[in-house]
């Protein structure tokens, strides 16, 4: 019944998307020119061929394969004085070599994105996506499961809303819908709820350049078998260490409840079990720092994070301790070299929330060179290398993937 009412869903939301996609391209090739500051329409084409030496991801005998990609895609976007939307559609068609050729697959994204400025102390954003992925490795970066050839539809929803209330304070409000839904019965479809609150107060008068932080987070986590309610409240900062560095930190805590399927077992002879459910509460520290770095040639990005999330597939969220790092650099105007890096630890024990045991270790790390020869042409190679250790199992997969690719873009439309 779920999985039917999950396509049913599906398709709607596609028809939606699609609905939405034809109305945003009306608008901003039709409409927009008459009173838009900026109109842009850019379809782009990618082409790349790569070599990926664990195609399935597993933790046993790996199967490697040379696989081109061919991402058609256009993108929209119109911008005014106080007013900016943008439109992205791409497909991603994934054909694998040789024998492994009935694994070929393709993917959908869409999204679509605006901001709004009512008043000069008062802005609004919003963003939405829905994306339709069938690769097996299409989830490794949210808890580092591999989930074969499932086939994964995801939609995301966003809004966000800024207010200056006094020269030295300003608050933000964000929310974010997140559902996911899988064509396997031994995948935990998912959604989420998370809203959060930040508070700033500028504290130039005492400690220049600097800024206090307040910020309270509620999130609601929903499985097949089970169902996480999480509060957080941390307290921090904002210091501009120079004009092209900035820190920011925050430290809290964190109170967690949980209900989850389960079976019990009588206390009297004879035993027996029954399907029912159970209740658990946790609380534990949260954190974020993150040291950002915004050069004319050299960006970058390090950030240190706690906090409960959701790992995709399983039934029951995880505490995720994470460390990212992103650096981008331009050797000269056409050529670009960037470094990405990467550790994250998902855990849960047994009835904290949920049945089972939960400990994987990701690592990832990646290298990549972009070369413009002309203004919408550009050629790029990467390489990346991705491994992740499934201690509750005593096994471990990794990966090694090679990319070399072309990518021409058309301005159909620039005004």
């Amino acid at each position: 019944m779920r999985q039917h009412c999950a396509a049913t869903a599906g398709r709607v939301a596609v028809r939606c998307a699609a609905g939405v996609s034809w109305g945003v391209l009306l608008l901003v090739t039709v409409v927009a020119p008459c009173w838009a500051d900026e109109v842009n329409v850019i379809p782009a084409l990618t082409v790349k061929e790569s070599y990926n030496d664990n195609i399935f991801f597993t933790t046993g005998t790996p199967t490697s394969a040379f696989m081109t990609v061919v991402s058609p895609g256009i993108e929209m976007f119109d911008r005014t004085e106080a007013f900016s939307a943008k439109l992205l559609l791409r497909l991603d068609e994934f054909l694998y070599q040789g024998s492994n050729s009935q694994t070929s697959t393709l993917n959908h994204s869409y999204r679509g994105d605006f901001q709004l400025r009512p008043t000069p102390l008062t802005d609004l954003s919003a963003g939405y996506s829905y994306r339709i992925n069938n690769r097996p490795d299409q989830a490794l970066d949210q808890g580092g499961v591999a989930l074969n050839a499932t086939r994964r539809t995801r939609q995301q929803l966003s809004f966000d809303a800024g207010q200056q209330f006094t020269e030295l304070t300003s608050a933000r409000f964000s929310y974010a819908w997140d559902q996911e839904d899988y064509n396997s019965s031994a995948l935990s479809s998912t959604e989420s709820h998370t809203g959060t609150v930040r508070f700033t107060h500028d504290l130039g008068r005492w400690l220049p350049p600097a800024k206090a932080i307040l910020e309270l987070s509620i999130g609601n986590y929903h499985f097949d078998k089970s169902q996480t309610d999480n509060l957080s409240a941390s307290l921090g900062g904002i210091w501009s260490i120079s004009e092209t560095l900035s820190a920011t930190a925050l430290l809290g805590g964190r109170y967690t409840r949980s209900r989850y399927d389960t079976l019990l077992v009588s206390a009297t002879s004879p035993v027996t079990t029954t399907s029912g459910t159970a209740n658990s509460s946790s609380s534990g520290w949260v954190g974020q720092l993150t040291l950002a770095q915004q050069g004319e040639r050299a960006r970058g990005e390090l950030t240190l994070s706690r906090n409960v999330s959701i790992s995709s597939g399983s039934n029951s969220a995880t505490e995720t301790n994470a460390v990212q790092g992103s650096l981008t650099y331009d050797l000269t105007p056409e050529l670009t070299t960037s470094l990405v890096m990467g550790y994250q630890q998902d855990s849960a024990d047994r009835q904290q929330f949920g049945t089972a045991d939960i400990d994987h270790r990701y690592y990832r790390g990646s290298a990549g060179l972009s070369y413009k020869l002309q203004r919408d042409l550009e050629v790029s190679a990467s390489y990346a290398f991705e491994k992740v250790q499934y201690r509750e199992a005593a096994s471990a997969a990794t990966r090694n993937v090679i990319f070399l690719g072309l990518t021409y873009r058309y301005p159909l439309l620039e005004r």
